[in-house]
């Protein structure tokens, strides 16, 4: 039996062993792994949060990240590991090497990740609560993106498999003004432009072009902001 044989028995008696909610695995190289089996299926915190046969991961960071998080009753813990689950709308802390905590949401009142300084706070996105990365906000509006990772099945020869047909989780960014409570989705076409700029969306849709800004990169997408908002 060779190693990708091995390798894919274990992954399925994993799945099989459903009764298991939640654990924390150490790996022999020194990775930490958080197998979720509540929907049958694993996903990891590592250094290398991937499985064979998947491209990408379910998390929004590929590694846990250094943050610094400030919580609703005035606490604030500087300098810890963190990633975030989307698909769950979940925060993963490691406190430890084998402690790994997922605090609610509503006790978070936002979380800094300390090398980019990027923000992120929980808000309700269509009746759910989720963590969105603060673009742009003032005491009118907020400007936020939601990142999701979407999984999307391999569409030849299954995704265990020796080609480049595999399994992968592929980022999606919506972005949302928020505004008295209200929440305005801006989506990333000529409609969006429109509810951003009203008569203006052609002269923002020049900027874009000519600058060869990107929806899909929220640095770029926060200059779109800043011109509709000029």
């Amino acid at each position: 039996m060779n190693k990708y044989m091995i390798s894919t028995f274990h992954l399925y008696f994993v799945l099989l062993c459903s009764s298991i909610s939640q654990t924390i695995i150490g790996n022999k190289d020194g990775r930490q792994t958080l197998m979720d089996l509540r929907n049958n299926h694993g996903i990891y915190i590592g250094l290398q949060p991937q499985s064979e046969g998947v491209i990408g991961t379910p998390f929004l960071f590929e590694d846990m990240v250094k943050a610094h998080i400030f919580l609703d009753n005035g606490k604030d813990h500087d300098n810890v590991m963190i990633n975030f689950y989307p698909e769950k709308g979940e925060v993963f802390v490691k406190l430890s090497n084998n402690h790994i905590v997922s605090p609610e949401l509503k006790n978070i009142q936002k979380i800094v990740i300390n090398d980019s300084k990027d923000i992120y706070k929980p808000k309700s996105i269509k009746g759910r609560h989720e963590i969105v990365q603060i673009l742009a906000e003032d005491e009118e509006e907020e400007f936020v993106a939601h990142k999701y990772k979407k999984f999307q099945k391999a569409t030849i020869g299954g995704a265990y498999n020796t080609t480049s047909n595999l399994d992968e989780y592929k980022d999606v960014i919506y972005y949302y003004i928020i505004k008295n409570g209200i929440l305005e989705e801006i989506k990333q076409n000529n409609s969006g432009l429109k509810s951003l700029a009203g008569d203006n969306w052609r002269t923002v849709k020049s900027f874009i072009n000519e600058n060869s800004l990107d929806w899909s990169k929220p640095s770029d997408v926060i200059q779109i902001y800043s011109l509709y908002r000029k």
